[in-house]
C-alpha cells in the first residue's frame, strides 16, 4: 500500500526582487544622469530600457504560453510566498483616447510604404509617446535602448466579430488601453512528479508611470524596473495586421508585428484577419486550418485584453526562473514522499495462521502416537530405502503394473519381494 509521508520545515525560498531599489540594475539599463560619474550608487539616473535578461525571459514566456520552470526546493514540495510585482490590465479606451488612436491609425494607413495601399487594418498596437515638441506619436516598432519620453501604456485598436440585432455577424472596431500597475502577489508554487503548478492571486495597486528623470532629483529605481518590464512586454505586441492592395491582381495580407511569436496569435480578436480573402470579405471556408486551430487552442480562443493580463502575470512569475533576479526569504515548505507500506487485517490472518498451527499440532500428535506404538528402530537408515529402490526386482515390479510387492520380515529386517502375477 502506498502512503504519503509529509514533513513541514522552515527554510529559505526565493521571491522576485523587482520592487527592490538595490536590484534595479538587474532589470533596467539606467546609466547615471551625469556622464562624468559612474558610481553604482548614483542617485540620479536615466532610464534607457530593459536589460537583455528581461527581454529573453519575456520572449520565452510569451512563446511558450505558460510560466517558465522555477527551481524547486525538493522534487515533491510546495510553499507560498508574497512579493510586489508588475501587472498589466487592459480596459476600453475613453472617447478622447479612441479618437487619438483613430487619427494615428488613419495617418499610418495613409503612409503605406511602396506602391501598395493599406485598405484594411485589423490590428494596430503602439506605445504612445511624445516628441520634442510635445506632440503625440505612436511607437509601433520594438524599441532600442535609448532615453525617450514614452508612457507605460499600450494602445491598440482592432476589428472584432459581433452580432447585430438582425443576427448577422459584423465587424466592430474596438479601442483599448493597457496600463502598467503595481500589484501585491500571493503566489503558491508546487512541484510533484516533475510537474510544476503555479497558482495565486494579486491585488492591483497604483499605476506606475514612465520615469521622468532629472539631474537634481533622485530616481525612483523600482519605477525603472517596472518600466523595463512594460517595455519588454510591449515590444512583443506593437505592430499591425493589415490587408494591402497593390493592383487589381495583387492583394495580400501583411503581419508587421512580433505577435506571431507569442501565444496571443490564437486570440479571437485576430480572427478577422485570418478570415480575409481577396475580396476583403469573410472567407467562405468553414474549416480552420490545422495550424490556426492549434494557435487558438494555445490561446484558448480568448480576447486580447484577457491574454495580455495573463501574459503579464506569467512574465512576472517567470522572472523567478533566473536566480539573479530573486531575493530570499524564510517560508514554510511542505515536502512529501511516497512510501510503500504493507497493511494487513488481523481478523483476515486469524484463519490461515490457526489452520497452520492446527496442522502442525496434528503432525506432532501423530509422531507421538507412532513412537508409542512402534518405538525406535535405530537400525533403520535412509540408505536402506535407497538400496531397496535400486534392487532390480523391485524396479521390474514397479514398472510392471501386473505384479505386486510384499513386505516380509527376515531376521528382523523388512524385505520387499515381488508377488504373483495378477
Amino acid at each position: 500500500m502506498e502512503v504519503t509521508n509529509m514533513v513541514e520545515v522552515e527554510q529559505s525560498v526565493p521571491y522576485l526582487a523587482i520592487a527592490d531599489s538595490n536590484s534595479s540594475h538587474k532589470f533596467a539599463y539606467s546609466p547615471p544622469y551625469n556622464n562624468e560619474t559612474k558610481s553604482a550608487d548614483d542617485g540620479s539616473r536615466t532610464f534607457n530600457g530593459p536589460r537583455t535578461i528581461l527581454t529573453l525571459i519575456s520572449t520565452a514566456t510569451a512563446s511558450l504560453g505558460q510560466i517558465l520552470p522555477i527551481n524547486a526546493p525538493y522534487n515533491h514540495s510546495t510553499y507560498s510566498v508574497r512579493f510586489f510585482g508588475p501587472v498589466v490590465r487592459c480596459d476600453m479606451a475613453n472617447s478622447s483616447a479612441a479618437a487619438r488612436m483613430d487619427n494615428l491609425l488613419q495617418a499610418k494607413m495613409a503612409t503605406s510604404p511602396g506602391i501598395a495601399k493599406e485598405t484594411v487594418n485589423v490590428y494596430y498596437a503602439f506605445v504612445p509617446a511624445f516628441n520634442t515638441t510635445g506632440e503625440l506619436i505612436a511607437l509601433s516598432k520594438p524599441r532600442l535602448q535609448s532615453p525617450s519620453n514614452a508612457t507605460n501604456q499600450l494602445w491598440m485598436t482592432f476589428l472584432r466579430y459581433a452580432i447585430d440585432p438582425g443576427g448577422n455577424r459584423i465587424k466592430e472596431r474596438r479601442y483599448q488601453v493597457c496600463q502598467l500597475y503595481n500589484a501585491s502577489y500571493d503566489l503558491k508554487l508546487e512541484w510533484d512528479r516533475g510537474f510544476q503548478n503555479a497558482t495565486g492571486s494579486y491585488g492591483v495597486l497604483e499605476e506606475v508611470r514612465f520615469p521622468n528623470d532629472k539631474s537634481d532629483v533622485v530616481s525612483d529605481l523600482p519605477q525603472h524596473s517596472y518600466s523595463a518590464f512594460m517595455w519588454a512586454l510591449t515590444d512583443l505586441l506593437v505592430g499591425a495586421f493589415s490587408w494591402f492592395v497593390e493592383s487589381n491582381q495583387s492583394q495580400f495580407g501583411a503581419i508587421d508585428t512580433t505577435v506571431p511569436r507569442t501565444s496571443l496569435l490564437g486570440s479571437s480578436d485576430l480572427d478577422v484577419f485570418f478570415d480575409l480573402n481577396k475580396n476583403n470579405e469573410d472567407s467562405d471556408e468553414t474549416q480552420l486550418s490545422d495550424q490556426r486551430l492549434q494557435d487558438k487552442a494555445l490561446a484558448k480562443n480568448r480576447t486580447l485584453g484577457v491574454l495580455i493580463e495573463e501574459l503579464s502575470f506569467n512574465m512576472t512569475v517567470s522572472l523567478m526562473h533566473n536566480e539573479l533576479l530573486n531575493h530570499n526569504t524564510t517560508a514554510k515548505v511542505t515536502r512529501w514522499d511516497s512510501v510503500n507500506r504493507y497493511g494487513y487485517n488481523p481478523y483476515g490472518l486469524f484463519i490461515p495462521y490457526a489452520l497452520a498451527n492446527l496442522f502442525t499440532l496434528i503432525t506432532v500428535l501423530l509422531g507421538i502416537v507412532s513412537y508409542s506404538h512402534n518405538g525406535v528402530l535405530p537400525d533403520k537408515k535412509f540408505q536402506d530405502i535407497v538400496s531397496a529402490a535400486e534392487d532390480p526386482r523391485i524396479i521390474h515390479v514397479a514398472r510392471d503394473r501386473r505384479k505386486s510387492m510384499t513386505a516380509e520380515r527376515v531376521e528382523g529386517r523388512l524385505v520387499l519381494r515381488p508377488g504373483m502375477d495378477r
